[in-house]
Protein backbone atom coordinates (compact mmCIF):
# COMPACT_ATOMS: atom_id res chain seq x y z
CA UNK A 1 0.00 0.00 0.00
CA UNK A 2 1.57 3.34 -1.00
CA UNK A 3 2.69 5.68 1.77
CA UNK A 4 2.50 9.47 1.79
CA UNK A 5 6.21 9.65 0.98
CA UNK A 6 5.73 7.29 -1.96
CA UNK A 7 2.92 9.43 -3.32
CA UNK A 8 4.98 12.60 -2.99
CA UNK A 9 8.00 10.97 -4.63
CA UNK A 10 5.81 9.76 -7.51
CA UNK A 11 4.42 13.25 -7.97
CA UNK A 12 7.91 14.73 -8.16
CA UNK A 13 8.96 11.99 -10.59
CA UNK A 14 6.04 12.81 -12.91
CA UNK A 15 7.16 16.45 -13.01
CA UNK A 16 10.62 15.48 -14.36
CA UNK A 17 11.33 14.96 -18.10
CA UNK A 18 10.17 11.54 -19.21
CA UNK A 19 12.91 9.07 -20.06
CA UNK A 20 11.80 6.25 -22.33
CA UNK A 21 13.62 3.25 -23.74
CA UNK A 22 13.39 2.64 -27.47
CA UNK A 23 14.09 -1.06 -26.93
CA UNK A 24 10.70 -1.73 -25.32
CA UNK A 25 8.34 -3.80 -27.42
CA UNK A 26 4.63 -3.07 -27.90
CA UNK A 27 3.58 -5.42 -25.08
CA UNK A 28 5.86 -3.80 -22.52
CA UNK A 29 4.83 -0.34 -23.69
CA UNK A 30 1.16 -1.24 -23.25
CA UNK A 31 1.80 -2.58 -19.75
CA UNK A 32 3.72 0.57 -18.86
CA UNK A 33 0.88 2.80 -20.07
CA UNK A 34 -1.66 0.80 -18.05
CA UNK A 35 0.47 1.09 -14.93
CA UNK A 36 1.03 4.79 -15.54
CA UNK A 37 -2.72 5.37 -15.95
CA UNK A 38 -3.37 3.59 -12.64
CA UNK A 39 -0.69 5.63 -10.87
CA UNK A 40 -2.04 8.89 -12.27
CA UNK A 41 -5.56 8.04 -11.04
CA UNK A 42 -4.22 7.03 -7.64
CA UNK A 43 -2.18 10.22 -7.41
CA UNK A 44 -5.26 12.26 -8.34
CA UNK A 45 -7.35 10.64 -5.60
CA UNK A 46 -4.61 11.18 -3.05
CA UNK A 47 -4.27 14.84 -4.04
CA UNK A 48 -8.03 15.25 -3.65
CA UNK A 49 -7.94 13.75 -0.16
CA UNK A 50 -5.05 16.02 0.77
CA UNK A 51 -7.02 19.05 -0.42
CA UNK A 52 -10.04 17.94 1.64
CA UNK A 53 -7.96 17.63 4.81
CA UNK A 54 -6.21 20.96 4.25
CA UNK A 55 -9.34 22.90 3.25
CA UNK A 56 -11.29 21.55 6.23
CA UNK A 57 -8.44 22.30 8.65
CA UNK A 58 -8.05 18.68 9.69
CA UNK A 59 -4.28 18.67 9.35
CA UNK A 60 -3.49 22.32 10.03
CA UNK A 61 -5.29 22.87 13.34
CA UNK A 62 -3.38 22.16 16.55
CA UNK A 63 -6.35 22.77 18.85
CA UNK A 64 -8.41 19.58 18.69
CA UNK A 65 -11.08 20.87 21.08
CA UNK A 66 -11.71 23.80 18.73
CA UNK A 67 -11.62 21.50 15.71
CA UNK A 68 -14.25 19.20 17.26
CA UNK A 69 -16.65 22.14 17.55
CA UNK A 70 -16.14 23.08 13.90
CA UNK A 71 -17.34 19.73 12.48
CA UNK A 72 -20.38 19.81 10.26
CA UNK A 73 -21.76 16.74 12.09
CA UNK A 74 -20.43 13.60 13.77
CA UNK A 75 -21.29 11.46 10.74
CA UNK A 76 -20.24 14.12 8.20
CA UNK A 77 -17.24 15.98 9.68
CA UNK A 78 -16.45 17.93 6.51
CA UNK A 79 -19.31 20.14 5.38
CA UNK A 80 -20.62 20.37 1.78
CA UNK A 81 -19.12 23.86 1.46
CA UNK A 82 -15.68 22.24 1.30
CA UNK A 83 -16.78 20.12 -1.66
CA UNK A 84 -18.06 23.20 -3.49
CA UNK A 85 -14.83 25.01 -2.72
CA UNK A 86 -12.78 22.19 -4.22
CA UNK A 87 -15.02 22.13 -7.30
CA UNK A 88 -13.48 25.42 -8.40
CA UNK A 89 -10.23 23.50 -8.81
CA UNK A 90 -11.34 20.05 -9.95
CA UNK A 91 -14.33 20.95 -12.15
CA UNK A 92 -11.93 21.43 -15.06
CA UNK A 93 -11.00 17.73 -15.02
CA UNK A 94 -13.36 16.40 -17.68
CA UNK A 95 -11.90 12.90 -17.31
CA UNK A 96 -13.14 12.81 -13.71
CA UNK A 97 -16.91 13.53 -13.59
CA UNK A 98 -18.46 15.43 -10.70
CA UNK A 99 -20.49 12.41 -9.43
CA UNK A 100 -17.26 10.43 -9.02
CA UNK A 101 -15.65 13.33 -7.20
CA UNK A 102 -18.67 13.43 -4.92
CA UNK A 103 -18.31 9.71 -4.21
CA UNK A 104 -14.66 10.25 -3.32
CA UNK A 105 -15.61 13.17 -1.05
CA UNK A 106 -18.29 11.10 0.71
CA UNK A 107 -15.90 8.18 1.13
CA UNK A 108 -13.32 10.46 2.73
CA UNK A 109 -16.02 11.85 5.02
CA UNK A 110 -17.12 8.37 6.03
CA UNK A 111 -13.56 7.36 6.89
CA UNK A 112 -12.99 10.60 8.81
CA UNK A 113 -16.14 9.92 10.80
CA UNK A 114 -14.75 6.53 11.85
CA UNK A 115 -11.29 7.90 12.65
CA UNK A 116 -12.67 10.84 14.63
CA UNK A 117 -15.20 8.71 16.52
CA UNK A 118 -13.24 8.95 19.81
CA UNK A 119 -13.85 12.72 19.73
CA UNK A 120 -17.59 12.39 19.26
CA UNK A 121 -19.93 12.74 22.21
CA UNK A 122 -23.55 12.19 21.19
CA UNK A 123 -24.67 12.33 24.84
CA UNK A 124 -23.58 15.85 25.88
CA UNK A 125 -25.51 15.68 29.17
CA UNK A 126 -23.21 12.89 30.36
CA UNK A 127 -19.94 14.24 31.73
CA UNK A 128 -16.86 12.70 30.18
CA UNK A 129 -13.20 13.00 31.10
CA UNK A 130 -11.91 11.68 27.78
CA UNK A 131 -9.97 14.08 25.61
CA UNK A 132 -10.65 14.81 21.98
CA UNK A 133 -7.84 12.85 20.36
CA UNK A 134 -8.50 11.13 17.02
CA UNK A 135 -6.72 7.85 16.45
CA UNK A 136 -4.24 8.83 13.75
CA UNK A 137 -1.56 6.39 14.78
CA UNK A 138 2.14 6.86 14.09
CA UNK A 139 1.53 7.22 10.35
CA UNK A 140 -0.24 10.56 10.74
CA UNK A 141 -3.69 11.80 9.60
CA UNK A 142 -3.15 11.84 5.84
CA UNK A 143 -1.79 8.33 5.47
CA UNK A 144 -4.20 6.93 8.09
CA UNK A 145 -7.25 8.17 6.19
CA UNK A 146 -5.73 7.26 2.81
CA UNK A 147 -5.02 3.67 3.88
CA UNK A 148 -8.57 3.24 5.18
CA UNK A 149 -10.03 4.68 1.97
CA UNK A 150 -7.96 2.30 -0.18
CA UNK A 151 -8.99 -0.62 2.03
CA UNK A 152 -12.70 0.23 1.75
CA UNK A 153 -12.46 0.62 -2.02
CA UNK A 154 -10.82 -2.79 -2.26
CA UNK A 155 -13.57 -4.34 -0.12
CA UNK A 156 -16.31 -2.75 -2.24
CA UNK A 157 -14.68 -4.11 -5.40
CA UNK A 158 -15.08 -7.68 -4.12
CA UNK A 159 -18.38 -9.51 -4.67
CA UNK A 160 -21.57 -8.65 -6.48
CA UNK A 161 -22.89 -5.05 -6.24
CA UNK A 162 -26.36 -6.30 -5.24
CA UNK A 163 -24.88 -7.85 -2.11
CA UNK A 164 -23.67 -4.43 -0.98
CA UNK A 165 -27.20 -3.04 -0.98
CA UNK A 166 -28.19 -5.52 1.72
CA UNK A 167 -24.91 -5.28 3.62
CA UNK A 168 -25.90 -5.35 7.33
CA UNK A 169 -23.10 -2.90 8.11
CA UNK A 170 -25.19 -0.17 6.50
CA UNK A 171 -27.94 -0.85 9.07
CA UNK A 172 -25.75 -0.01 12.05
CA UNK A 173 -27.10 3.48 12.55
CA UNK A 174 -28.06 3.29 16.23
CA UNK A 175 -26.36 6.55 17.16
CA UNK A 176 -28.01 8.49 14.34
CA UNK A 177 -31.43 7.05 15.18
CA UNK A 178 -30.93 7.96 18.84
CA UNK A 179 -29.90 11.52 17.96
CA UNK A 180 -32.96 12.03 15.74
CA UNK A 181 -35.26 10.51 18.36
CA UNK A 182 -33.81 12.73 21.06
CA UNK A 183 -34.33 15.83 18.91
CA UNK A 184 -37.97 14.87 18.30
CA UNK A 185 -38.46 14.32 22.04
CA UNK A 186 -37.09 17.78 22.81
CA UNK A 187 -39.44 19.37 20.26
CA UNK A 188 -42.48 17.49 21.63
CA UNK A 189 -41.57 18.40 25.20
CA UNK A 190 -41.36 22.09 24.27
CA UNK A 191 -44.76 21.99 22.52
CA UNK A 192 -46.37 20.15 25.44
CA UNK A 193 -44.94 22.59 27.97
CA UNK A 194 -46.27 25.52 25.96
CA UNK A 195 -49.76 23.98 25.86
CA UNK A 196 -49.74 23.39 29.63
CA UNK A 197 -48.70 26.98 30.33
CA UNK A 198 -51.36 28.40 28.01
CA UNK A 199 -54.04 26.20 29.58
CA UNK A 200 -52.94 27.22 33.08
CA UNK A 201 -53.06 30.91 32.16
CA UNK A 202 -56.48 30.43 30.59
CA UNK A 203 -57.85 28.74 33.72
CA UNK A 204 -56.30 31.39 35.94
CA UNK A 205 -57.93 34.13 33.89
CA UNK A 206 -61.33 32.41 34.05
CA UNK A 207 -61.06 31.97 37.82
CA UNK A 208 -60.14 35.62 38.30
CA UNK A 209 -63.13 36.73 36.21
CA UNK A 210 -65.54 34.70 38.35
CA UNK A 211 -64.36 36.26 41.58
Amino acid sequence: MPSVETQMDHRRFRDEPEVSSMSCDDGNDSSYKSLEAFQVEEDRDFSYLLDILISSGMIVSTDWQLLCKSWHSSSFPVGPQVFERLESKYAKMTSWPKPKRRLMFDLANSVLSDVLAPCTNIHPWVSSTRQCRPIWGPEGPVEKVWQMMVRQQEELAIGHPDDKVLDPNWLQADDDIYAVGNQIAVMLHADLLEEVILEFLSLSGSAAACM
